[in-house]
């Protein structure tokens, strides 16, 4: 029989999944592509197709979050089925892609619940933070090897497709940064041999598959850091309010 804690957990984890999912659109070229976009942080024009994936993690996280205080309680790790919710947008939006996703946030789920059960028992000092930092950051990095390895054998399995995608937003990185006595005509035509004649570019485009995948876990791996913290602030004070159910 389900608890009301474990109902609570249900429907807060399937909420910020459904949110998740709605804010996260994002495709492989735009991940082949990523590190172009942090040019423009200096700048202060940082791009909100960058910020808002970082929005969805933060569902994301808080989703893991209700699965970590539910385990905390009970070792019922069926709970974390609730991450079928977003099969639905899965299907819509099918890809290869999408399936490694789905893949990752599910057996994250399933695995967080009895992880979060077991650091219950263990722990004495700031249990309430740390159940909840410990067992998101643990489910976090599983999900990061998934999308990690879903990323590699993506790319790699079209990388003709995608080393044109880096090449064109490399030519209009340049194009864009060039300064305005130069003709444009000239520039287009003098761009793209600069850019084959760098060593440096030819191998990133020759490794794109490797490339991207370590551009993504380096990003996702900071963002577990933040996310661990974020996690054990929410997980201590959802327990508290989980006390008065």
């Amino acid at each position: 029989m389900i608890t009301k804690k474990e109902k609570v957990s249900i429907i807060g984890a399937a909420a910020c999944f459904i949110i998740f999912m709605f804010l996260l659109d994002i495709s492989l070229a735009f991940l082949v592509n990523l590190q172009f976009y942090f040019f423009d942080i200096p700048s202060g024009g940082i791009s909100f197709e960058v910020i808002k994936p970082l929005i969805a993690i933060f569902f994301l996280i808080m989703g893991f979050c209700f699965l970590s205080v539910s385990g905390f309680y009970k070792d019922n790790y069926k709970i974390g089925l609730v991450a079928l919710v977003i099969l639905p947008f899965i299907m819509l939006r099918f890809s290869f892609m999408q399936l490694f996703l789905f893949a990752a946030i599910l057996l994250a789920s399933l695995f967080i619940v009895p992880l979060s059960n077991t650091y219950g028992q263990e722990l004495k000092k700031w249990k309430y933070f740390r159940v909840g930092s410990n067992s998101v950051g643990k489910a976090l990095f599983l999900f990061n090897i998934i999308i990690v390895a879903g990323i590699f054998i993506a790319v790699s399995m079209n990388l003709t497709f995608y080393q044109v995608q880096y090449k064109n937003k490399l030519v209009s990185t340049f194009f864009s940064s060039l300064p305005e006595n130069i003709p444009d005509e000239q520039a287009a035509a003098n761009i793209p041999s600069i850019i084959d004649s760098v060593p440096l570019f030819k191998t990133i485009s020759d490794l794109l598959p490797i490339f991207t995948a370590l551009t993504v876990w380096v990003i996702l791996e900071i963002v577990k850091q933040f996310g661990s913290l974020v996690a054990g602030i929410m997980s201590s004070i959802l327990i508290r309010i989980y006390e008065k159910i």
